[in-house]
C-alpha cells in the first residue's frame, strides 16, 4: 500500500510539475520519470512481443560459439568488468572493435547472458534483423518499464544494405539513446 501511495504521489507531482511549466507529458516521458523508482510491468499488449523478442535473442546467443574446439575458453574477466563498469553510466554505447575473430561477440554473449533473465535484451545481427519488420511498431522500444535494457548489434560491418542500416536507426531512435531516463545501453560489435 505504501508503494501504491508513493506511486500516486510521484504521478500527481509530475502533473503539477509539468502543467506549472505549461507542458505536456507523453506516455514515454512518464515511463521515463517513473522507472528509475518504481518496478514497472510490461504493457499487457506488449508481453507477447517481448517474448518473442527474447526468445529470438536466445536462439542467437545459443548459435554463438564461446570455446574453441568446444573445449577450451578464454575467459575476459577483466574486459568484461570494465564493460559492464561502462554500461552502468548513463546514456551509453559501447563498440567492441577488433579483428575477426578476437572473441567481440562472445564478450557481447557473456554480457548478455548475464542479463537476459533481470531486463529487456535484444540481440540483433544480419542474420536476424528482418525480425524487426515483425513487430507492430518500434514503439515498444520507447515505453520499456525496465530500469535498464540493452542492445547488442553484433557485426555492424556486415550489415551491407541502406535498409539495414535505416532499420538500425529507427530502431536507435525509438531508444531515445540520448534522452534522459533512457533505459537503454547500446553493445556495438564491428570489425575495423
Amino acid at each position: 500500500i505504501d508503494e501504491a501511495n508513493n506511486f500516486w504521489d510521484s504521478l500527481c507531482t509530475i502533473a503539477r510539475e509539468t502543467r506549472s511549466q505549461g507542458g505536456y507529458i507523453d506516455l514515454s516521458l512518464l515511463v521515463g520519470k517513473l522507472r528509475k523508482r518504481y518496478r514497472l510491468k510490461d504493457f499487457p499488449d506488449q508481453s507477447l512481443i517481448w517474448e518473442k523478442i527474447k526468445r529470438i535473442t536466445k536462439e542467437e546467443m545459443d548459435l554463438i560459439p564461446d570455446k574453441i574446439g568446444s573445449t577450451v575458453s578464454i575467459e575476459r574477466y577483466n574486459v568484461i568488468s570494465e564493460i559492464n563498469d561502462t554500461l552502468d553510466k548513463e546514456n551509453v554505447i559501447v563498440v567492441l572493435l577488433g579483428d575477426s575473430g578476437s572473441g567481440k561477440t562472445v564478450i557481447g554473449k557473456n554480457i548478455a547472458k548475464s542479463r537476459i533473465d533481470s531486463c529487456k535484451v535484444v540481440w540483433i545481427n544480419a542474420e536476424n534483423i528482418s525480425f524487426l519488420d515483425d513487430l507492430p511498431s518500434l514503439e515498444i522500444f520507447k515505453v520499456v518499464p525496465d530500469k535498464t535494457a540493452f542492445i547488442i548489434i553484433d557485426g555492424l560491418d556486415r550489415f551491407y544494405g541502406e535498409r539495414e542500416f535505416r532499420k538500425i536507426a529507427l530502431l536507435l531512435k525509438a531508444c531515445q539513446q540520448g534522452i534522459e531516463n533512457s533505459p537503454w545501453k547500446i553493445i556495438v560489435s564491428c570489425q575495423p
